[in-house]
């Protein structure tokens, strides 16, 4: 029997028959095998179109409405139609990290954090050209801009939100269910930790068609985001993953050898976070209590829509400390750096690396 379709392996194992269940690797064997098949059933007309969307880096536009001029990226892929989440541990109640402990003050600092990392992003001045200029796609009628999801970036480097994490690359996903943070780093599971231990692969199918609305992160200059595929998932305060209609869980058993073949593909992990100018950025925005004054205004504008003094005693109430200049900021030197690469033909070359697929949401 297929491994997707047996209903045993939707049920978390015990420890006496967890050696019965698959590997991720058995997994990754079927789905990619079901990929090819997705792609043989193309015609030519329409397989010249896949061939090159599905190359490592290229991403499609996609547009949310007929009138709307914004676009956003969804990362490509040989198979559009599922998306993944992989965890080397199975929760009960599997809640995003806002909701793990939430309450008012939690939710306050989350709001504040997006904002700050929101006056940031705006500072970045290729990231203000793509989002303040329009440009002519040829399979557009008419000028189109590109759209950032700021709480998605938020959640993608370490900010609490009510969002999941999902990728529609599977072995991105592989590597996140088989590996544990330790000490700020991934590490595969591996010895005798991993003789009782199972994962979980969480599949959201035909997401373009469903009402959970998955949206992608995007490749908006920055690199992780893009490298891992990466989508987020709005959820509720009180939805349980595990019980979202259009979602099924996978389960399987951890292998050493499985583990470690993974964690070699993706480089120790180094494939999946490389460096860029907004990773310690965030962190410093994470670590502090204090915000600027502009992202007040953003949060209050954003979130609350409080008359000012009553916004300022939610902050007192929480001794929140406020500045007049921004928390973070990127440095000077490797802004005109980026900005001069930017000019000197890197805006072509990204622009070039986008697949223009238009797909339109109503």
């Amino acid at each position: 029997m297929e491994i997707l379709k047996n209903k045993k392996y939707a049920t978390a194992p015990s420890g006496s028959t967890v050696s019965s269940y698959p590997t991720i690797l058995d997994i990754m064997e079927e789905l990619a095998g079901k990929e090819e098949k997705m792609s043989e059933s193309f015609d030519p007309l329409h397989r010249t179109v896949l061939e090159p969307m599905i190359r490592k880096g290229l991403y499609s536009l996609w547009k949310e409405s007929e009138d709307s001029e914004f676009v956003e990226l969804l990362p490509a892929s040989k198979n559009n139609y599922f998306l993944y989440r992989g965890q080397s541990e199975y929760y009960e109640n599997c809640k995003p990290s806002l909701y793990r402990n939430y309450n008012e003050y939690e939710q306050l600092l989350s709001n504040l954090q997006v904002s700050e990392l929101k006056v940031l992003l705006d500072s970045h001045p290729i990231l203000n050209y793509l989002t303040k200029n329009t440009f002519n796609r040829y399979l557009y009628v008419g000028p189109t801009r590109f759209k950032i999801h700021y709480r998605g970036l938020a959640q993608h480097y370490g900010i609490h939100t009510e969002l999941f994490d999902f990728t529609v690359d599977k072995w991105t996903a592989a590597f996140f269910a088989t590996t544990r943070y330790v000490n700020g780093s991934y590490m595969p599971i591996v010895g005798k930790e991993e003789s009782k231990k199972y994962g979980i692969l969480y599949i959201y199918d035909d997401f373009l068609e469903q009402k959970l609305k998955a949206k992608p992160i995007g490749m908006h200059y920055f690199n992780r985001p893009g490298v891992q595929s990466a989508y987020a998932l709005a959820m509720d305060k009180g939805q349980n993953l595990n019980d979202l209609d259009g979602i099924r869980k996978l389960f399987f058993r951890q292998d050493s050898e499985a583990s470690s073949i993974i964690y070699s593909m993706h480089q120790a992990g180094n494939k999946l976070f490389p460096e860029d100018s907004l990773a310690d950025n965030v962190k410093t925005i994470i670590d502090k209590k204090t915000f600027s004054l502009a992202a007040l205004v953003e949060c209050n504008a954003s979130y609350y829509h409080l008359p000012d003094d009553v916004f300022r005693e939610l902050l007192d109430q929480y001794d929140i400390q406020v500045q007049a200049t921004p928390v973070v900021s990127f440095q000077r030197e490797v802004l005109e750096k980026e900005w001069a690469e930017w000019q000197n033909g890197g805006k072509e070359r990204y622009l070039n690396s986008l697949f223009d697929l238009p797909i339109v949401f109503l």
